[in-house]
């Protein structure tokens, strides 16, 4: 009787071990099956959430930059596809361990569809590092499942070559190009001539003109926007810089004795100096404007006065 007694508790510990030992290997095999599955998604979460954020204003950057929102929202649209097309594939799982990731990629889907302005752009970045903690975790939960890869971070290393190629036509798309690049450092050159300038900006545009009708026959709508954006952005700086670098020519044009412009066009010039110098001189080229503005405006005011 005992010795029957200890077989069939010999026999349920055999079974158990054997079940527990079938369980750990499908854990396993499920979570190396998950992490070849969305590893390629991560990828290209990982190329696009850097470009969550705006780059940061820096002093004689040029104003009205709406491109840059456009920039953001074609970013976040790209983490969310491939944030909801992770989800759909960990959703397929039998095992709840490896189900459960589902949840924060489709917080991502969520919170990254069509974003538009900082403040929605913020709360996708909430997410996709809610996402990193919910990937470091599941990584913990592989290893002692026994699965020998883990879920790649969200990091540069973590780019894939087709993300990368994405991410090349992205950046092209949203600029800056070399001609646009020259244009920019030029703005911070307080020895640039304002004309010069002027020219570096039309330089620009016929780039990103060139730009955005590659994208147009391209086919690919999103990147065309992206690239319509920034087209427009970068003919609305030069319009600008154009009519600035028109008042100083106008204004050194008043100070001279012989061939200096009429009385009344030098007060428009005035006029217009005077309000760009209060809201403040938007390139380096024009800093010469304060100065102009001295010598011609205020010591004719002060003529005025006197007379």
């Amino acid at each position: 009787m005992n010795q029957t007694k200890t077989k069939l508790a010999l026999t349920a510990l055999f079974l158990l071990a054997a079940c527990n030992g079938k369980e750990g290997g499908d854990d396993k095999a499920a979570y190396e099956e998950a992490i070849k599955e969305v590893t390629p998604k991560l990828g290209i979460i990982s190329a696009f959430k850097p470009h969550l954020d705006k780059p940061k204003p820096r002093k004689y950057d040029p104003e009205k930059r709406t491109d840059l929102d456009r920039a953001v929202t074609f970013a976040a649209n790209e983490v969310r596809h491939a944030a909801n097309g992770a989800a759909q594939r960990i959703a397929r799982s039998k095992f709840e361990a490896v189900k459960a990731l589902a949840k924060p990629f489709e917080e991502v889907a969520k919170a990254c569809a069509d974003v538009e302005g900082d403040e929605a752009a913020a709360k996708c970045k909430e997410t996709v590092l809610a996402l990193e903690k919910a990937l470091a975790d599941a990584n913990d939960k592989a290893k002692a499942a026994g699965a020998t890869t883990t879920f790649p971070p969200l990091a540069e290393a973590s780019i894939t070559d087709e993300a990368k190629k994405l991410l090349a036509q992205y950046d092209e798309a949203r600029g800056p190009g070399e001609q646009e690049k020259k244009y920019l450092a030029m703005r911070r050159d307080e020895s640039a001539k304002p004309a010069d300038l002027a020219a570096a900006c039309d330089a620009a545009a016929a780039e990103a003109g060139a730009t955005f009708n590659q994208y147009k026959a391209s086919g690919n709508e999103e990147l065309h926007k992206v690239s319509a954006h920034h087209k427009a952005a970068v003919d609305g700086q030069c319009n600008r810089v154009k009519e600035q670098a028109g008042t100083i020519e106008v204004l050194e044009a008043c100070k001279k004795e012989e061939g200096a412009p009429e009385e009344a066009e030098c007060k428009l010039a005035c006029s217009k100096a005077k309000g760009r110098i209060e809201k403040g001189i938007p390139a380096a080229p024009f800093e010469r404007m304060k100065k102009d503005y001295e010598d011609v405006c205020e010591e004719g005011e002060s003529e005025g006065e006197g007379g």
